[in-house]
């Protein structure tokens, strides 16, 4: 199956690229996958502009109170959601100083967690599968597990993308901590079955 569509993923891989970087003793994953939200947004963006140049140019938009309601509506939120969604996310891991850095990004804010690389001692995919009303959807992300003992009670596991991307491949998963457990030589669990989830 995976091979028939394979065509497909080459063209969203492009779309939507992470990129796997090891240079010198420095691993950079920059991640390019859009979050569902931002996604629509950009869609409903698109489509709100088309609809009203087309509108426009033809001569058959009407301008009342009611469609700028609605034109303003629309672009408002895709707007909001475009500005506050994540648009690149960026993994660096450095030998020589023993720290990670990574940094989430979005038109209005930059979040950075920094750390020592050395805390991490194993690398996984997990697999959270989520029922729907006749089918069962799953939802991949590459995690890192840090050692519990200096974490004074916090989560051992440690997932590189908080919110799902809208292009979420178990491939690209596992090429992401497969690239992070050579690169930091510690253990690669492979895809490990995690979060049982029922939507009703």
């Amino acid at each position: 199956m995976d091979v028939m569509f394979e065509p497909i993923y080459r063209i969203l891989d492009f779309i939507f690229p992470v990129y796997i970087i090891n240079r010198d003793q420095v691993l950079s994953i920059e991640d390019r996958r859009p979050t569902r939200n931002m996604f629509l947004s950009i869609l409903s963006l698109l489509a709100a502009v088309t609809f009203a140049a087309w509108g426009w140019f033809s001569h058959t938009l009407i301008i009342d109170g009611f469609t700028l309601t609605l034109f303003g509506a629309v672009l408002g939120a895709a707007l909001y959601f475009c500005l506050r969604g994540t648009f690149r996310e960026l993994y660096i891991f450095d030998k020589a100083t023993d720290t990670y850095t990574f940094i989430r990004q979005s038109v209005l804010k930059k979040d950075i967690v920094q750390g020592a690389a050395s805390l991490y001692q194993s690398v996984e995919v997990l697999c959270e599968e989520e029922q729907k009303d006749s089918w069962t959807v799953y939802h991949y992300h590459a995690a890192l597990l840090q050692d519990p003992s200096m974490l004074f009670g916090a989560d051992e596991v440690q997932k590189l993308r908080e919110s799902k991307p809208m292009y979420n491949r178990e491939q690209t998963e596992i090429n992401i901590a497969s690239a992070i457990a050579h690169f930091l030589n510690i253990r690669n669990n492979g895809t490990v079955e995690t979060v049982y989830r029922s939507l009703l």
